[in-house]
Order: C-alpha cells, then structure tokens, then sequence
C-alpha cells in the first residue's frame, strides 16, 4: 500500500563515552532508533551517529524533518511522492529494483533527493546526481532497516558528507540510548559513482 510518513533525523558526533552493548532481552523498542557509523581507516575523524524518529510533534523537535514515500515495486508513484524527499520501493521478489531503474524514478520526480530498494537482505539507494550505495546484510541490521536505509543515506547526504566514506566505515544499526547504543547488527556498503554520461532530468 502506498503511504508516507514524515521523519525526522538528527546527525552528530556522539559523546566519547558512548558504549556499544548486545541486545537485551526484555528492553525491545527502548531508546530511539539509530545508525552508528564508525571510520575504519580515520578512526580520529569520530564516530556519528544518526537518530530516526516520526515527526509527530515534539518528537520533531531539534532534528531535521523530511517527507518520505513508501510503494511497492512496479506502482506508479503517488501524489505523495512529488513533494517526497526519499522515496522507498519495496524491493522484495524475484524482480529486483536495479540502480538504474532508481535513477528513472528520480527522473520522474523532480522533488526527490533520495531514492531506495529495499529487499529482505539487500538495500539499493540512489542519490540525485549522486552515487549508487548498496547495503548488504539488511537482516542483522533488525526489521526497521529497509525503512531506514533511504533515509539515512538522505540525512548523511543533506550533511554535506561524502557518500562514499559509507564504504569506509563500519556501520551499526540499533537503539540509543542515554550513554548507550544498542547493536542490532551491522551493514556493509558498497559505492559506486554515478555514470558521467549520466544527467538529471530539468
């Protein structure tokens, strides 16, 4: 079913004591989701991490909102999708959504800065006159990361940070909480830069 939701995202450098704990039997759905990302070659560029809440209100306060459509594979895209930033297709099946097939629906919808395909184990995400990030390993990251995935790639993007330092770093997915990042489990991503005979529709 087509349908979008407005999420809002905060990107900083945690506190230097942040400590990485296991899951917790018991504590399901405490703290807030998040993305850790950690440099594998700068350590001492620092870790970030990206938090992902529903505006709803005071949830929205201090982070950064933007609109997100969800549609299944192969649907025309809705109304919706036309002030979207991030627009999310359903990428389970045997007929993958590829790069290119992203890059058409960001053609078509101008609005878009941020296109994904999210499968049971994989992730394509396509930036606007950007690059191709695949996500592998989507179920150690837990059942809200192909939801996720598009807007994370987004909020790191709209940061004005290199798209393509994902593939250099390890990236966590998980909850935070005060002091504390819960891991999930973790995705490996592979860039790729887009073809220079490539063009943005105007």
């Amino acid at each position: 079913m087509n349908h979008e939701k407005m999420i809002s995202t905060e990107l900083y450098r945690p506190d230097a004591g942040l400590r990485l704990a296991g899951p917790y039997p018991g504590r399901r759905g405490e703290g807030v989701r998040a993305m850790l990302v950690v440099p594998h070659r700068r350590p001492s560029a620092g870790w970030r991490v990206v938090t992902f809440r529903d505006a709803d209100g005071a949830a929205a306060a201090g982070g950064e909102a933007h609109a997100v459509a969800f549609l299944p594979a192969g649907a025309r895209a809705p109304r919706c999708a036309e002030v979207a930033d991030v627009l999310v297709l359903d990428g389970r099946g045997p007929s993958a959504v590829t790069a290119a097939g992203l890059r058409s629906v960001l053609a078509g919808n101008p609005g878009c800065a941020v296109a994904a395909a999210c499968g049971a184990d994989r992730c394509v995400t396509v930036v606007r006159d950007g690059p191709v990030v695949r996500f592998a390993g989507a179920r150690r990251a837990g059942r809200g990361w192909p939801q996720t995935c598009g807007s994370f790639v987004y909020a790191w993007w709209a940061a004005g940070l290199a798209v393509a330092s994902l593939a250099e770093s390890l990236v966590l997915a998980g909850r935070l909480r005060p002091g504390e990042f819960e891991v999930a489990g973790g995705v490996t991503a592979v860039v790729t830069a887009p073809a220079r005979t490539w063009r943005a529709a105007s």
